[in-house]
């Protein structure tokens, strides 16, 4: 448990107000509203995630700009809500041990890689010169680390923290499925909190240069071009294709077996088997169909 004394949160933060916090509060890690991780303070900007914290029985500390909802659980309120939560996140947390340290005798390993335990190597990965293995990152067996990958990195999220632009840092995991190969110059960054995993199924294929942000999750055999980005939070489903150039919005959610063409832009919700392409992403029929007009005209 980590102590986060509340006179230290009140010199920072002078118009916090308390409910159900008899001394300093006691707490294991920040997470989501919805989150796994035991013991956490969670952030609750409106009436929908402060009734899912309520809901969930790992929170115990409650950050929100008013008490929403009457709770038995403790409460601090503030104007800077997303300020001190985040602050709190950076301040008293700091990056810890996930797994188990483990390499496979089969695992063949450049003497150039950089390798930060605990990390897990499964049976005949590869990991080639350059690449860097950061901790916490699972590499199942068969998988195949190309040159200069860059793998549980710290992920891009900055909040401003009493007015200055601050990095919010990445405690969470990396965990790569079997047999899955990461093409050269490739980043996947890991989860933002301890719960936090950034996964990408079995048999899966990435691009030369795609960048993978934190907590995106992938399912199996699926296929993303070179020089692709994926933001934080989204959700690719199994055996999908996305072709070169594109960039997926953070929080999107791809079905199984969709297509999305090459430069696409992709800012909502695709369903599974859909053909889309454009920006910003549509059926790809219709841009087809415009396209062929346009030419004829």
């Amino acid at each position: 448990m980590i102590k986060i004394p509340l006179n230290e949160l009140l010199s920072v933060f002078d118009d916090i107000k308390t409910q159900n916090i008899d001394s300093d509060i006691q707490a294991k890690c920040t997470d989501f509203c919805w989150g796994t991780g035991e013991k956490c303070i969670v952030l609750a900007a409106n009436k929908k995630y402060f009734q899912q914290a309520i809901n969930n029985s790992n929170v115990i500390c409650i950050i929100a700009p008013e008490v929403i909802i009457q709770t038995d659980k403790a409460v601090i309120t503030t104007n800077r809500f997303d300020d001190l939560f985040h602050y709190i996140h950076n301040t008293y947390f700091s990056t810890k041990e996930l797994i188990t340290h483990y390499v496979s005798p089969t695992a063949s390993i450049s003497e150039n890689a950089v390798i930060c335990p605990p990390v897990h190597i499964g049976h005949n990965t590869t990991i080639c010169s350059g690449a860097y293995i950061g901790k916490n990152t699972v590499l199942n067996d068969d998988a195949y680390i190309a040159q200069n990958c860059t793998i549980s990195t710290e992920g891009m999220l900055a909040k401003s923290i009493n007015g200055i632009k601050k990095h919010i840092t990445h405690y969470g995991s990396v965990i790569i499925g079997k047999g899955c190969y990461i093409h050269a110059n490739s980043n996947i960054s890991k989860g933002l909190f301890y719960s936090g995993k950034t996964l990408i199924g079995d048999y899966c294929h990435i691009g030369i240069g795609v960048n993978i942000a934190h907590d995106v999750v992938i399912g199996q055999s699926t296929e993303i071009s070179g020089n692709s980005n994926i933001a934080g939070r989204s959700t690719i489903g199994s055996d999908v294709w996305i072709g070169a150039n594109c960039t997926i919005s953070n929080w999107v959610k791809i079905g199984d077996k969709a297509k999305v063409r090459i430069g696409s832009t992709v800012v909502s919700d695709i369903p599974e088997k859909a053909d889309v392409s454009g920006n910003f992403a549509i059926k790809h029929t219709i841009n087809l169909r415009k396209f062929i007009e346009d030419q004829a005209n």
